[in-house]
């Protein structure tokens, strides 16, 4: 399950193929709407593309617990996100969020970063050591991770480039 911001970020920084080369990603109907929100954009082609391919759009049932969340400030792609998360059992929910991170823990989810894919690729051998680096690098750089995330992924990870 992902929400809008990391499914965009991997596509600027021309990484979507990471992630159905480690997961099957499904997400609800919101956060694949705000991702088009710029169709010309490349970005948002690229997600098109991946519609149908790899990349399931669902829609979610239980729109009052959606409504609660939106109440408590988060945005409807991630509430959406949080709740299709509960209803298909999603291993996990994929979010740069800080907020939605802390609600989705605090309802008994497990959440990732997009720091946390790249370390799973680099474990997976989907990325080499030098094209972890290079991304990490794109990602600080465009202000997506920053180096303290870097560090604590680096100490976390023993097997880490």
């Amino acid at each position: 399950m992902s929400d809008a911001a990391p499914l965009i970020q991997l596509a600027l920084s021309h990484h979507l193929d990471l992630l159905p080369r480690l997961y099957d990603v499904i997400i609800p109907e919101e956060v694949f709407d705000e991702t088009q929100h710029y169709r010309e954009l490349p970005d948002a082609m690229e997600i098109a593309k991946a519609v149908g391919k790899w990349l399931v759009v669902r829609t979610v049932k239980n729109r009052k617990q959606v409504n609660y969340l939106v109440a408590q400030r988060l945005g409807e792609g991630e509430a959406e996100a949080i709740v299709l998360c509960k209803e298909v059992g999603a291993d996990s929910l994929l979010t740069s969020d800080k907020y939605a991170a802390s609600k989705a823990a605090s309802l008994g989810l497990k959440t990732i970063t997009i720091g946390d894919v790249i370390k799973e690729a680099y474990a997976a051998k989907v990325l080499t050591a030098h094209e972890a680096i290079i991304l990490l690098e794109t990602l600080i750089n465009q202000s997506i991770l920053n180096t303290n995330h870097l560090r604590q992924l680096l100490w976390e990870a023993k097997t880490w480039p």
